[in-house]
């Protein structure tokens, strides 16, 4: 559960406050949205995201009454991804570790790839039908496909996923922290560049600026 906050929230930045835009978070309790498990769709959305072999983006994340943070992510499956954030804090994910580094406090978090919400991103292939320790569904309105993914671990809430519902292309995600707070994170510039620096994955002691205490 420690990664939710490590991975999603973290939101100490000053940051400028943005407009209300559409995203994931739509589909948190929306009594509108069917959902299935509808194969073909799943399919759909598994062959696009088995696509994204090396990502890069910037992100908005949302939460209500306070600044929005932004950063860029990093992913190459399998099993590696980068995370920088605007409040000089990383996650770097290197086969099965995930280390989180506070540049602000000198510290450094190690946590397993397990406890990661978007593991199942990071594995090669990504699979959606199947399996034991996810279960996925689906819902549509008029312009967005929405991925419910329920974690059977009781430790960790649904994550909901916003797609382009013509080309499936990944729009960002959401979910519910511990105090029933919808976190919403937009992806802004989604880009699959060639090739990917390895140090973005090396897992280390410091950062420039990083003093440990």
């Amino acid at each position: 559960m420690k990664l939710f906050f490590l991975f999603f929230i973290l939101s100490l930045s000053q940051g400028i406050q943005a407009a209300e835009t559409q995203d994931a978070g739509d589909a948190i309790d929306n009594p509108v949205l069917a959902w299935t498990q509808d194969s073909q769709i799943l399919l759909q959305i598994e062959q696009n995201l088995n696509a994204l072999k090396q990502v890069q983006t910037t992100y908005i994340q949302l939460e209500e009454g306070k600044p929005n943070q932004t950063g860029t992510l990093y992913w190459k499956r399998p099993n590696q991804m980068h995370l920088k954030m605007s409040t000089r804090q990383y996650l770097i994910v290197k086969s099965g570790t995930a280390v989180f580094y506070d540049l602000n406090l000198g510290q450094r978090t190690y946590i397993s790839i397990d406890d990661l919400p978007l593991s199942f991103l990071l594995q090669d292939p990504v699979v959606l039908s199947n399996r034991t320790d996810y279960t996925f569904q689906v819902a549509h309105d008029a312009t967005r496909t929405f991925l419910r993914v329920l974690p059977q671990s009781p430790d960790q809430p649904p994550l909901y996923f916003l797609f382009d519902k013509k080309t499936l292309q990944l729009m960002g995600w959401a979910y519910v922290d511990p105090v029933g707070s919808p976190i919403r994170t937009q992806l802004t510039s989604l880009q699959q560049p060639e090739s990917l620096d390895s140090d973005l994955f090396k897992l280390r002691q410091n950062f420039p600026g990083f003093e440990k205490r």
